[in-house]
């Protein structure tokens, strides 16, 4: 059991270079990569949650410490490189809750880097008055009031030239419904207080904080759904041992 934990956890850790190496790949075809996913804001918030699940892998299994670096620097490169504002606020705010008032200092400077590139990269791109997001959002909220309880159903509603929402509470809402959206904000209830009451608790509270975060300005996806799961049955798996150790 202890070698098939070892192993995987050393393929989930390697995998990160070629992803990076794909994106750097794409450089040379697209303005923003987007490696293997459907665009550079799924690959930004891939890459920003992926930095805080690996805080939260065991690192007791007689891994070299020094083989976490590399999944590290390359999941920072493809985050500098997919140029997501939402990834980047995610990764600013979740990493002052990862680190907290302990570290307060780190974390202002984490903010500021993290919102002078957020401010940077808006330069280049429409000015606020005229981002489609907002737009967007507001026909969504109209859409959803037609049918509020059960909404549309997953798929029904796109939005032309876009297809999403980019808002995953949103999306939920649409899709489902008031009714739906109770039931996905209870999951997202119970994961942080079971982040709480884990041994991991910064380094969960500062994964969900990120994922709810980047939630706020893409569409929902298989991917960060993934990670969700990941990082969930971690949370879980160390909270039981916490209880354990507890009762001996």
């Amino acid at each position: 059991e202890d070698k098939a934990r070892r192993w995987a956890v050393l393929v989930y850790l390697w995998h990160g270079l070629p992803m990076a190496v794909i994106a750097i790949y794409q450089l040379w075809f697209f303005d923003r990569p987007r490696g293997l996913f459907i665009s550079a804001n799924v690959l930004g918030l891939y890459a920003c949650l992926n930095l805080f699940l690996v805080e939260m892998v065991d690192r007791q299994d007689r891994i070299d410490p020094r083989a976490y670096w590399p999944f590290i620097f390359a999941n920072m490169v493809m985050l500098a490189l997919s140029q997501s504002r939402g990834a980047w606020s995610a990764f600013a705010v979740g990493y002052i809750i990862l680190l907290g008032r302990k570290n307060w200092k780190t974390g202002v400077v984490i903010a500021v880097a993290c919102t002078f590139a957020v401010a940077s990269v808006s330069l280049d791109r429409l000015p606020l008055t005229e981002e489609p997001r907002l737009g967007i959002w507001w026909l969504g909220i109209q859409v959803a009031m037609q049918r509020p309880w059960l909404g549309w159903g997953q798929g029904v509603v796109i939005v032309a030239g876009l297809g999403r929402f980019y808002n995953v509470p949103q999306e939920w809402l649409i899709a489902t419904g008031f009714i739906g959206l109770s039931a996905w904000l209870w999951m997202v209830v119970e994961a942080f207080l079971a982040a709480i009451r884990s041994q991991l608790r910064p380094q969960a509270l500062g994964f969900l904080t990120a994922w709810l975060v980047g939630g706020m300005f893409l569409f929902n996806t298989g991917v960060d759904m993934l990670l969700f799961v990941m990082a969930s049955a971690l949370i879980a798996a160390r909270r039981d041992n916490y209880r354990y150790s507890e009762t001996r």
